[in-house]
């Protein structure tokens, strides 16, 4: 499930669709270019508050594994 999930997400950024980083992906958040919220396994709990305060959208969050 795991190399499914992984061989998405590098399809989306040779794509160009994928953005990563917290500033990117607060900018796309307001700009109203984000769909999924999509967390390290390892990302700190205060971040992940902030990036899901972040969205004013309710835009859907999950971690990975």
């Amino acid at each position: 499930m795991a190399d499914k999930l992984f061989g998405a997400l590098s399809l989306c950024q040779k794509a160009g669709a994928l953005v990563a980083g917290f500033d990117a992906v607060c900018d796309a958040m307001a700009a109203g270019e984000a769909a999924l919220l999509l967390f390290a396994a390892d990302v700190s709990p205060k971040t992940r508050q902030r990036a899901e305060g972040q969205s004013k959208n309710n835009i859907p969050a999950r971690g990975l594994p």
